[in-house]
């Protein structure tokens, strides 16, 4: 950030003195440190407020979104007029303050270079390199294995680097490595085996959380079309299920590669590349823009097909009628086949139809408030929320629907889960995601629709990581042994799950099960924050035992957490 203002002074003092004496030139010279610096303040409170709402600096990529995003009519912040308003007032004011304050300095700092006419190609020859030579430093600078803490402490590199997460050297060598591994593990599988083709079916609804629910107990209404499957005995339901993070990307390749984050890699041995090798057709059908954040290209090319928000011809981005369009695009079925869906009806930016507000007042826009103080109205946030999974129940309905008349739903199983929670102000200042891990942003509902009599016997715990073992052990195959989870046909066994926020700078967190327990326990800022929680009697983490628990308890999920990040 230094080097980006300390340039733009230098050219525009090489500007002001190879101008002469006119006075209108020292002005137009002082535009370019008075741009610099709003551009660098306007940078550092963009990239603090990106960082608060969607987990992640400011970067020229999420530019690029955002303004692919609003070409379309779409929004990746719901921002209010008032803070639009509020930013380009505050864009106009600072520019002419340091227009005047920089103008008044480049006058007394030194003599025009017309009056050392020897200086004229020294400075010349200054303001090229100043261009030109910037390119050239930061490329050996963004791919330095040092560059996660460089660029995460200057938004000025994090901006202009092309990664939307940077790792630290041993964590890239492990990708690297995995790289490596991953087409070996898939060419190693048996391509011509027996087993039952059913359809598979993985529905994920992007911030799902399971005490929304009628199933899990919950007082509104909010999923009636679910509900009837479960009385009916065709939906199983997972008692407690847990994302492995608390982010879209993440979430939602941990449930299709049974990895944690910390060994996802594109072209992964998953669920659908699986299936493929062994003659399935396979569908992504997605609400939302896929390219965020890479997340395109970890899907890899597998696919018969692909659509998501960008494909459609007659909605918006994040509009889930646009799943049914892309469902209608595939033929009837001839071959087993996998689809994957993905909702955003609950997620802040998904668009809410008028018929599925039930629930008033309802209207959420990011202002001052809640932008950089985290603060909401309560009621409204959580009445859009449930409207949104009403919306996201009649969606999966209207996708049974379909898939039935094109015949994919008989002997089929559909697996219906979350990316991830939804933090709804329960906690002061915490709202959405991406940020933490308490139960609120990682407790989801987890549902298998199964019309065969099969006895699930694993149903009382499980995480997105045991989705693809339990499809692969339903249809007879078996299962991939470098896949973290387990299939849910088995009976539970004591395990410990382990979560985190992100590749940079990380939260942790160890889930604990057995059948007369179930201890989390949570790590921050490199150890400095520890949370220990009994969720059997303190479902909500209202009363962290860290400090008061057997010391040998923490000791242990301190090696345990050690141990798992060594691997």
């Amino acid at each position: 950030m230094v080097a980006a203002l300390l340039a733009a002074l230098i050219a525009a003092g090489t500007t002001a003195r190879l101008a002469g004496h006119w006075r209108g030139t020292v002005y137009l010279a002082a535009l370019l440190p008075a741009i610099a610096v709003t551009a660098l303040l306007a940078l550092d409170i963009a990239s603090f407020a990106t960082s608060r709402s969607l987990g992640i600096g400011l970067t020229h990529s999420l530019v690029t979104l955002s303004m692919q995003a609003w070409w379309e009519g779409e929004q990746l912040l719901p921002l209010s007029p008032g803070i639009i308003a509020g930013a380009l007032a505050g864009v106009a004011v600072t520019v002419a303050a340091e227009l005047v304050i920089w103008a008044r300095t480049l006058e007394g700092m030194w003599p025009p270079v017309s009056a050392v006419p020897s200086m004229r190609p020294a400075a010349i020859a200054a303001a090229i390199l100043l261009v030109c030579g910037a390119p050239v430093l930061f490329e050996p600078v963004s791919s330095h294995p040092w560059r996660s803490e460089l660029i995460g402490a200057d938004p000025v590199l994090a901006f202009v680097s092309s990664n939307w997460a940077s790792v630290d050297a041993p964590q890239q060598a492990l990708f690297d490595r995995l790289r490596r591994e991953e087409p070996k593990r898939r060419a190693a599988y048996d391509r011509q085996q027996t087993f039952d083709r059913k359809n598979v079916i993985v529905i994920t609804v992007d911030s799902l959380r399971a005490d929304h629910l009628p199933l899990h107990g919950y007082s509104r209404p909010t999923t009636p079309f679910l509900s009837r499957l479960h009385r009916e005995g065709t939906l199983r339901r997972v008692e407690f299920a847990t994302s492995i993070c608390a982010e879209s990307n993440c979430g939602i390749l941990s449930t299709l590669f049974s990895k944690t984050l910390r060994h996802q890699v594109a072209g992964s041995f998953s669920l659908f590349t699986l299936l493929k090798d062994q003659g399935y057709d396979v569908h992504f059908i997605l609400s939302g823009n896929h390219d965020w954040m890479g997340q395109r290209e970890m899907y890899g090319d597998a696919h018969t097909s692909y659509f998501d928000g960008r494909d459609s011809s007659r909605y918006g981005w994040s509009d889930d009628r646009l799943l049914v369009e892309g469902l209608e695009q595939v033929g009837n079925y001839q071959r087993p086949a996998f689809f994957f869906f993905h909702l955003m009806s609950p997620h802040i930016m998904g668009h809410k139809e008028a018929r599925y507000r039930l629930y008033e007042p309802a209207v959420v826009q990011l202002d001052m408030a809640a932008l950089f103080r985290g603060e909401y109205d309560q009621t409204s946030v959580v009445n859009n929320y449930d409207n949104g999974l009403v919306q996201a129940d009649a969606t999966i309905r209207d996708l049974f629907g379909v898939l039935d008349r094109k015949g994919y739903l008989q002997n089929s199983m559909v697996v219906i889960l979350a990316d991830h929670g939804e933090a709804l102000g329960e906690r002061a200042g915490m709202y959405g995601h991406i940020n933490w891990l308490y139960q609120e942003t990682i407790r989801i509902p987890m549902l298998i629709y199964d019309a065969s009599e099969t006895t699930y016997a694993g149903l009382a715990f499980g995480t997105q990581l045991d989705v693809a073992p339990t499809v692969v052990d339903r249809l007879g195959l078996p299962i991939p042994p470098d896949w973290e989870g387990v299939s849910l046909l088995r009976a539970a066994a004591p395990r410990q799950t382990m979560h985190q926020t992100r590749l940079t700078k990380p939260c942790f967190a160890i889930i604990d099960y057995a059948l007369d327990r179930m201890l989390k326990y949570m790590q921050c800022q490199g150890g400095k924050n520890e949370q220990l929680y009994d969720l059997m009697s303190d479902p909500g983490e209202q009363h962290d035992r860290a400090r008061s628990a057997d010391p040998a308890v923490v000791a242990g999920f301190r090696a345990a957490l050690d141990q798992w990040r060594s691997r």
